[in-house]
């Protein structure tokens, strides 16, 4: 795979995964979710402020508005425990996947690798990006820019096992 529309490709050809969205009110997040949802990649579940979620969606697409009719929402006001619901909904396996949204960084990951009701598995968490840039002919992967910021080797290792 060279390019994020070869990404896109594959993943719609996978299927719709389970996409649990934490404090889900927030244009940017529903417009991503949307796209995935149009693209065939995910069927989105947002976690969040029903009210605020509907405000966002309708400033959506430059005022244009986004419906979000087809996505089940979760109502919940507080938004750590939107993410403690939608972190909930993956560990359950009602969900596939977690998705950020309008929550900071530190609560989210606080309540994803909590021992008892997180979703980690005991073993290293890593974060990993991937950028296109019209300047290269491939795709760029990051990773540990934001959880493992200073690796040791046998996490390194660890990785290159993950991407074979």
């Amino acid at each position: 795979m060279r390019t994020m529309d070869d990404i896109i490709v594959a993943a719609s050809a996978a299927g719709r995964s389970r996409l649990a969205v934490a404090a889900a009110q927030e244009t940017s997040v529903l417009e991503a979710v949307a796209d995935a949802y149009e693209a065939g990649i995910a069927c989105p579940i947002l976690v969040g402020d029903p009210e605020a979620i509907m405000r966002a969606a309708l400033e959506c697409r430059e005022g244009r508005g986004l419906d979000i009719g087809k996505f089940e929402v979760v109502p919940d006001t507080d938004p750590i425990s939107s993410v403690s619901k939608a972190v909930g909904l993956v560990r359950s396996g009602e969900a596939d996947f977690l998705m950020k949204g309008i929550v900071d960084t530190s609560i989210l990951l606080r309540v994803v690798l909590n021992k008892e009701m997180g979703i980690g598995t005991g073993k290293l968490a890593s974060h990993v990006a991937v950028m296109q840039t019209a300047r290269y002919h491939k795709l760029f992967i990051i990773t540990d820019a934001a959880i493992n910021i200073a690796p040791d080797l046998p996490a390194s290792r660890c990785w290159r096992r993950w991407k074979k």
